[in-house]
């Protein structure tokens, strides 16, 4: 009788045999490996879809890369209608000169502070947002991250004088402002 040997056993073929296994192998952990990252991909839209808190990932300019689900739950805007917009233009004009300064602030010292501010609701009425801004520094580029929340009070801001941080970020956002076309 005799018996089939392949040659993967010999010993031109054991060469074969581990290269195989090894192929194999990888072929294992790169299907383990994206069906961990699937399900944490999943596990994220999950939290990020039912969050309460707006999360906001923009720009030093304003312009915005991502908004959270939560925006259009509570000031009626889609992400469609946001990513047109720049993160100013829906910041009541009183307030845009404080949450300038506070970008700023967080920017270059790299902690954001809290603040209180009003922000357009679609239907035209006015939010009060509780708001801390981050900074997310990536080799060169840097970009900003905020969550904001309904605030539950109201501060008045009444009064105030404009003090040379206000007069800093006033300048930081008239030049995120598009020139005006003739």
């Amino acid at each position: 009788m005799t018996m089939f040997i392949p040659s993967v056993w010999t010993s031109n073929g054991k060469l074969f045999a581990v290269v195989l296994l090894v192929v194999v192998a990888q072929q294992i952990w790169i299907y383990l490996a994206h069906r961990h990252y699937r399900t944490r991909e999943e596990l994220f839209r999950i939290i990020t879809e039912n969050a309460a808190d707006m999360i906001a990932l923009v720009n030093v300019k304003g312009r915005r890369f991502y908004n959270s689900p939560a925006y259009h739950k509570i000031l009626g805007y889609s992400a469609a209608e946001l990513v047109q917009t720049t993160v100013f233009e829906q910041i009541h004009p009183d307030d845009r000169f404080k949450v300038l300064e506070a970008a700023r602030e967080a920017r270059l010292t790299g902690i954001g502070k809290s603040l209180e501010y009003r922000v357009r609701h679609k239907n035209g009425s006015w939010r009060i947002l509780e708001s801390t801004a981050s900074t997310i520094r990536k080799r060169r580029r840097r970009s900003r991250k905020t969550r904001h929340r309904e605030s539950r009070h109201h501060r008045s801001e009444a009064g105030r004088r404009t003090t040379r941080p206000q007069r800093a970020a006033r300048r930081d956002y008239r030049s995120t402002q598009s020139p005006a076309v003739s």
